[in-house]
Parts: C-alpha cells; sequence; structure tokens
C-alpha cells in the first residue's frame, strides 16, 4: 500500500494502473471498478486543471469512455466539465482544492476501497517466502513483480490452459489495452477465443456477459466486427458463420492461436525486450538494495534453479533479482567449448510485422 500511495500522490498514473493490473481488472467487480474510475477522473480533472485540453480529451475517450456502459449520465457530466472555463463552476466539483489535496482526499477513498474489495483484502499484508519457495517464485513471479522479464512458458501455459483471467492479469503488468496496436490486437484475440469457448459448451449467459464486459470496448475501433461477433449469439453453432467455418476444438485453437500471440509479443515494442531473463552483476547488488531499501529488504537468498553461475536474491516485497558474479568461473557449472566455432549463434529467422494482418487497422475483420 505505501507504494502505491506514493505513486498515487506523485501523480504516476501510468504506473498506478499498471500496479493495479497485476492484481485487479477494470471489470472484476464493482471496487474495482471505481478505484479505476476515480484514478482516470482525478487524472482528468488536473489534465483540465493545467488547462490542457487535448490531453483531457485524450482521457475522457481513451480512459472514461468505458464507464459509459455502467453510468451514461457520470459520463455526459463529465464530458460537460470540457465547456467550462474552470471545472470547479460545476456544482460538485466547487470545493476541489489544489492537485496535491485533491489527490490526498482521492487517496483516502482509494484506501477504503482496496481495503473492501475482497481481491486485495487478503493481499495487503506482506507474505513470507521460504527458501523453498524461490525457484517457483522465479520461474513464476519474478516478470510479474518488477514487469522486465516476459516468461514466454508460463504464459503459453496459462493459455493453453485457458485460464484468461491470469492470462490478462499476466499481460497488464506489462502492456494496457490501448498502449498500442499490438497490444489491442492480443487482447481482443484472447477476449474472442474466450467468447468462442463459451459459445461452444453452450454457456449462453457467460458469453453474454463477456461480450458485454471484455468485448464492448473494441466496438469503438470497429462496431461492425462487434456486431458480427454479437450475432454469433443467434445461432445454433458458430461454426455456421462463413469465417468460423474451420474452427477445432477448444485444445487446438487454444495452440492456433497462441502462434498468432506470441509473434504480436514478439513485434510489440514494449514486450519484444522483455523476452529474455536480465541479469544482474554482482557489482551492481548494493545499488540494487540501495534502490529498493525504502520498500523492501533482502529476505531470503537461493542458487538459480536453472543456472548454476547465478543466485537469486528473494526481496520482502516479494520481488526477485537474479545475481551473476562479475567473473563467473566455468567450474560453477558452466562450460567452456573447446571449439570456438561451436559457440557462435545461429542467426535467427527474420520477423516483418508488416506482413501480418495487423498492418491494417487494429481489429479490423481480417485480423480475426
Amino acid at each position: 500500500m505505501k507504494y502505491f500511495e506514493e505513486q498515487v500522490q506523485a501523480g504516476e498514473w501510468d504506473e498506478v494502473e499498471k500496479y493495479l493490473c497485476g492484481f485487479t481488472k477494470v471489470t472484476d467487480n464493482r471496487y474495482s471498478m471505481k478505484i479505476f474510475f476515480e484514478i482516470r477522473k482525478q487524472k482528468y480533472l488536473e489534465a483540465l486543471d493545467r488547462n490542457d485540453r487535448a490531453k483531457a480529451v485524450e482521457i475522457l475517450v481513451k480512459e472514461l469512455k468505458v464507464f459509459s456502459t455502467s453510468n451514461e449520465e457520470v459520463f455526459k457530466e463529465i464530458t460537460q466539465l470540457l465547456t467550462l472555463d474552470n471545472f470547479r463552476q460545476n456544482e460538485q466539483l466547487s470545493k476541489y482544492g489544489d492537485t496535491k489535496s485533491a489527490r490526498s482526499i482521492m487517496l483516502v477513498e482509494l484506501k477504503i476501497l482496496i481495503e473492501a474489495n475482497p481481491l486485495f483484502r487478503e493481499k495487503l499484508t506482506l507474505p513470507i517466502f521460504k527458501a523453498s519457495q524461490l525457484p517457483t517464485l522465479i520461474n513464476q513471479r519474478l516478470e510479474q513483480e518488477s514487469a522486465f522479464f516476459f516468461n514466454m512458458k508460463y504464459f503459453e501455459e496459462q493459455v493453453e490452459a485457458g485460464e484468461w483471467d491470469e492470462v490478462e492479469k499476466y499481460l497488464c503488468g506489462f502492456t494496457k489495452v490501448d498502449d498500442n496496436r499490438y497490444s489491442m490486437k492480443i487482447v481482443f484475440e484472447i477476449r474472442k477465443q474466450k467468447y468462442l469457448e463459451a459459445l461452444d459448451r453452450n454457456d449462453r449467459a457467460k458469453a453474454v456477459e463477456i461480450l458485454l464486459k471484455d468485448l464492448k470496448v473494441f466496438s469503438t475501433f470497429n462496431e461492425e466486427l462487434y456486431k458480427e461477433m454479437t450475432q454469433l449469439l443467434t445461432l445454433d453453432n458458430f461454426r455456421h458463420n462463413e469465417q468460423l467455418l474451420e474452427y477445432g476444438d477448444t485444445k487446438s485453437e487454444r495452440r492456433i492461436m497462441l502462434v498468432e500471440l506470441k509473434k504480436l509479443i514478439e513485434a510489440n515494442p514494449l514486450l519484444s525486450e522483455k523476452l529474455t531473463l536480465p541479469v544482474f552483476k554482482a557489482s551492481q547488488l548494493p545499488t540494487l538494495i540501495n534502490q529498493s531499501y525504502s520498500r523492501a529488504y533482502p529476505a531470503v537468498i537461493a542458487s538459480h534453479p536453472s543456472d548454476p553461475n547465478q543466485f537469486a536474491l528473494g526481496m520482502s516485497d516479494g520481488s526477485v533479482h537474479v545475481i551473476e558474479p562479475a567473473d563467473a568461473d566455468p567450474k560453477w557449472g558452466g562450460s567452456t567449448s573447446q571449439d570456438n566455432n561451436a559457440a557462435l549463434p545461429l542467426p535467427l529467422p527474420s520477423s516483418n510485422p508488416s506482413n501480418s494482418a495487423l498492418n491494417s487497422q487494429p481489429l479490423d475483420k481480417q485480423g480475426t
């Protein structure tokens, strides 16, 4: 909570949302929705307060419009603020003070909502990790806690298992839906698959819920596509739709989608540089500890589960730092090649994102 408070008070809104996304999504429950709404509303009001109308409009359209589905009247009122010279002329905002005090007041409300939210309730006290848990922590959580390593293997496992909430929560630690066209396409494909699977098992209620809660956000970018997806509800079998005639079983379709997702992830500038595990030299350890000491301290140390040349330092906040001695000796577990040519890496196959469906507008019909 302390870190969250610091980011809110500093107005680091992107970091605030990214941090929250590691725990919840906007549509998870009414508490989560209210939390995201209050943050985005504050961000919007601050843009208006500094007379940055262009930024205010961007926030309104990109970030606040999603709430219009739940409360259209509130969205209209917020939009009307653009017409005022000073939004404090609005009766409900007449007592709005300066930025610093407004953030502090909002923070009190956010803390109440977080404590009441069942998704946060059991996560407000720091868990204690034992050394035996560290390998699992490294393999599955290093990337999400630090957001500098995207574990493709873990992501693939969750997709193949159909753990859609976990898939989105994991992605959310690195990117948001509206960050760029690649991110938008990734999230769309995941939600579309989730929707089709609900239809395939004749769970119409769940399909409608996914359509309204998860897919409606994309209607802003491609209304025709959204209408087509809605029409699938009227069919006895969605495979009667011409574009879905060759849709197979759930297992094979997840694998097919995964191939597409991997291409999008590798092409996404927000993810492409995070696909390999970063390694810190031992000389960097003091700096790492000093930088995180205000929020965390070293709690456990253990050898790396897959690389004997490295060891891991588990911090009290759940993050993990992978350390490698500056002069790693082969006797630590590495091996030296007797053949210099054998050590030469093979060239990677080139990838040309321009050949993909993303070359057109995001979420166009070709991209489905």
